[in-house]
């Protein structure tokens, strides 16, 4: 998903021209995944659940969202405006915590949200909005560090999405659901972990959205 973008963006500035062409194997379009990811995000806190390949829960997470982890971002918590990054910023903390178990899965990761504009950022990897164009950054950057070549995102209504809602409220006074009780709990990390994009590169990503591009570039702190 960052190749493209990254090698674009290397052809423009040797000063080549025209369009770039991904090439999927036949295979990928029936190819079962591997793991689903689902998670939800409140004005409160976020929290997520790794599923394997049957379906079944196997880790799961839990946080506030608190002013020190918003604070590259710009925003804080408690806004029911900037949910869309919320929703993303509790993505961004699953695929960092497990980042290890989605190595070289390629083309097997779905996520599972409930909201929509977030899945559409999911997908294009970019946003015009700086806090949730930085969020598109990070998560294209960690997607690349497992060497995920797709993420497929699915559409998991609010109505069907009760666990994760229930761990998103915890600070509310939700409790964990019965049957991720007994499962094993990952702390979520800090904004120092979390976060890996340079400022200054934003600046320009946000130029290319602005001109068309597929996703932005970034560099590493």
């Amino acid at each position: 998903m960052v190749r493209l973008p990254l090698l674009w963006l290397f052809k423009f500035l040797e000063g080549h021209h025209g369009g770039l062409k991904r090439l999927r194997l036949v295979s990928d379009r029936t190819a079962p995944p591997q793991w689903y990811i689902r998670t939800d995000a409140s004005t409160s806190g976020g929290g997520g659940i790794l599923f394997d390949h049957r379906g079944q829960p196997v880790r799961w997470w839990a946080g506030p969202l608190t002013k020190d982890l918003l604070q590259p971002l710009s925003i804080v918590p408690g806004e029911p405006g900037r949910m869309t990054a919320y929703e993303l910023v509790a993505l961004l903390m699953s695929f960092h915590l497990w980042k290890h178990l989605l190595t070289r899965c390629r083309i097997g990761v779905h996520a599972q949200m409930d909201s929509e504009s977030a899945l559409r950022v999911l997908v294009k990897l970019a946003s015009p909005d700086p806090s949730v164009n930085r969020l598109a950054a990070e998560l294209a950057l960690v997607i690349e560090q497992a060497g995920l070549d797709a993420v497929e995102g699915q559409h998991w209504r609010n109505v069907i999405n009760i666990e994760a809602d229930a761990l998103s409220r915890l600070e509310e006074g939700a409790s964990v659901p019965l049957r991720l009780r007994n499962l094993p709990r990952d702390e979520a990390v800090g904004a120092t972990v979390l976060f890996q994009v340079t400022s200054s590169s934003l600046a320009f990503s946000v130029g290319l959205v602005a001109a068309g591009s597929d996703g932005p570039p970034f560099t590493v702190q």
